[in-house]
């Protein structure tokens, strides 16, 4: 009722006719709401209004409004601009740099069949290219997420490849540190290689 009592008479003069309900409305509202008790509740505005200074507001405001330019030749220094740079190619490992460290790592281990684990691991970065789960996180997600989705499809690509050489799969499931070194070295290749595409 109250807020109809201060929205009316500003409607009432500011639209063209005037409405009899509406007029009605207004009177009995406004002599209902001296006749209603007033609630007793905690008043967390009040003094809220005597605690602003309103005088010190407006002279704020009003100093805002008076930004003028001084009417005198001045110069404008020119916008600071750096060397146009192009844009540089992220640093990635080379295949061979990896095999390289996969060997000082992982040297000790005797393959049966070097030239097939070989050939299986360069093949690592080109399965998981095609691989859609693995694609779709690179491009829609953030890179600790791509690295768990990364490692699934590895776990997968490797159980395939059981087929193939049970070596190099055996390897890779049974020592954790060789898992972690070709989840982490595939990762680094296949996913700038994905977000290049």
């Amino acid at each position: 009722m109250k807020s109809y009592l201060r929205v009316y008479p500003f409607l009432a003069a500011v639209l063209p006719y005037k409405s009899i309900e509406w007029e009605k409305l207004n009177t009995y509202y406004m002599l209902l709401v001296h006749k209603l008790p007033v609630l007793k509740g905690e008043d967390l505005t009040l003094g809220l209004l005597e605690s602003i200074d309103f005088d010190q507001y407006r002279v704020i405001k009003q100093e805002e409004q008076k930004i003028e330019l001084e009417n005198t030749d001045t110069e404008i220094d020119p916008v600071p601009v750096g060397m146009a740079q192009e844009p540089q190619e992220p640093y990635m490992a080379k295949l061979s740099d990896i095999l390289d460290e996969f060997n000082r790592m992982f040297g000790g281990i005797q393959w049966e069949h070097p030239e097939q684990a070989r050939r299986q691991l360069e093949e690592l970065p080109t399965r998981l290219y095609s691989d859609v789960a693995f694609v779709n996180a690179a491009h829609n997600s953030n890179r600790e997420t791509a690295q768990m989705q990364c490692n699934n499809s590895l776990m997968q690509i490797i159980t395939q490849l059981l087929s193939e050489n049970t070596e190099f799969c055996r390897n890779y499931f049974d020592n954790p540190t060789f898992m972690n070194f070709i989840n982490q070295r595939v990762f680094d290749h296949a996913y700038n290689h994905v977000l290049r595409i």
